[in-house]
């Protein structure tokens, strides 16, 4: 996907894969000197890597009103069994 999405060259991305990084979410929050050591991935490789991974997987801080206020906006479906619901917590979160 990263690849794909942001002209990252399917090497490099299989030398992130190789390394454990499989997941983009990974590669967000793995530190810059991390990446620099993966053999065959430079500077100006790692630094679009980070740009594409950073455009991918939204960084940053949320305050807990801020969580609090877009769980409030959950729907929970239910499904079909009271029991299942009341240990769901009220049904299967949309």
């Amino acid at each position: 996907f990263l690849a794909k999405a942001s002209g990252i060259a399917t090497l490099d991305v299989k030398r992130l894969k190789d390394v454990g990084l499989y997941i983009v979410e990974y590669v967000a929050y793995t530190p810059r000197r991390d990446l620099l050591q993966i053999k065959g991935i430079g500077e100006a490789k790692v630094d679009k890597i980070i740009e594409a991974a950073s455009k991918l997987v939204p960084l940053g801080f949320t305050s807990a009103s801020q969580l609090h206020a877009q769980r409030l906006e959950i729907i929970q479906v239910t499904t079909g069994s009271r029991e299942l619901d009341k240990i769901l917590d009220g049904g299967i979160e949309t």
